[in-house]
């Protein structure tokens, strides 16, 4: 019996040209601003992914990363880091400075032209049936491939454990 593996690309969002701080955006904005993305990444209880607009203005693309480790690398070596969010996000840098600023958590990256986010995940239900990886890609300068997850630690992932 031939393994079939499922890959399933969400869907891409374009972002202009510019400096931007992607990672763990929890330690970078300030409580109130912390506060309205945690509203806005949990609506109802289930957790939501993708393009978000802040009451600020600030433009942040989000996406669940349901990691079994605290950090990870991408292509080039750069260690991003979670803090048990389990996000990684992007936004402009532009008034990041005269917030928080503990850049610990992700890295500033330039982007010289308009660049595409997104998603994807990849799992193969007849070989591995409680398995999944997911890549998140900002542009082509950051990917990021997660760890392969059961079924069970992402459940708990989820459920805030």
């Amino acid at each position: 019996m031939q393994s079939s593996w499922n890959v399933t690309d969400g869907e891409k969002i374009y972002m202009p040209e510019g400096k931007y701080f992607i990672g763990n955006l929890h330690g970078v904005l300030n409580e109130e601003t912390r506060d309205e993305l945690s509203n806005l990444h949990f609506q109802n209880g289930s957790p939501v992914e993708g393009r978000f607009k802040l009451s600020d203005g600030r433009d942040v693309v989000s996406y669940l990363f349901a990691v079994n480790e605290s950090a990870i690398q991408d292509y080039q070596g750069r260690e991003y880091r979670f803090k048990g969010t389990g996000l990684v996000s992007i936004t402009k840098t532009g008034g990041l400075e005269e917030e928080f600023g503990d850049w610990d958590g992700g890295h500033i990256v330039e982007f010289k032209n308009e660049f595409i986010c997104q998603s994807s995940t990849c799992s193969n239900p007849t070989s591995y049936p409680n398995k999944r990886s997911v890549r998140i890609c900002f542009g082509e300068e950051v990917c990021l491939n997660g760890e392969v997850c059961t079924d069970e630690a992402e459940e708990d992932f989820y459920a805030g454990k």
